[in-house]
């Protein structure tokens, strides 16, 4: 008995290790790319889209947030579901905000660049956190990044596509399991 319990101890000291042993290195944010001077009125536009979005989740107003994007708007989630419109994303965030992130809050925001693809389209790059337990700090492993396009429609900026990935690194357990789900 006591042979099986040292065995079992050294394999679970084994995947404890290899689950901190880094086979990429750590990831790059990058640094904040300063606004186009010759755009700041699109940029002030854009800036406030982005705190609408932060609000309308952090209020967990799933219709608001879905008014935010196009009626064509591609988004891509966490989970690489993919969703069209801003009705569909606006419902797929309703079970969201009524279920497993109710009383989230997006924490840690950061506008890393607003780009100007056109006069009437941006790209824009965000880093931050859902912390679904917001009385507690949020852990920098729930740290994401996340691709937009915005579009301009008479005056009016609202999102085009949103592709929200998280920030992490590769272990050596996470490549054991790999291989091992092959």
């Amino acid at each position: 008995m006591s042979i099986l319990f040292g065995v079992i101890t050294v394999l679970l000291l084994l995947i404890l290790a290899t689950n901190f042993i880094y086979l990429t290195p750590k990831p790059i944010e990058g640094e904040v790319v300063p606004p186009d001077k010759d755009r700041m009125d699109d940029t002030k536009a854009i800036e406030g889209l982005i705190s609408k979005l932060r609000e309308n989740w952090d209020k967990g107003d799933f219709m608001a947030y879905g008014d935010l994007f196009d009626k064509k708007a591609e988004y891509i989630t966490f989970l690489g579901d993919r969703l069209i419109g801003s009705e569909q994303i606006a419902l797929a965030h309703q079970k969201l905000f009524e279920d497993v992130l109710k009383g989230s809050k997006m924490q840690q925001l950061s506008i890393k660049r607003i780009r100007f693809l056109s006069e009437n389209s941006a790209l824009i790059h965000l880093t931050g956190v859902i912390n679904p337990k917001p009385t507690k700090e949020a852990s920098d492993s729930r740290k994401s990044i996340q691709t937009l396009t915005a579009t301009k429609y008479n005056d009016e900026w609202k999102f085009s596509s949103f592709q929200n990935t998280r920030i992490q690194r590769l272990s050596f357990f996470d490549v054991l399991i790999g291989a091992i789900k092959g």
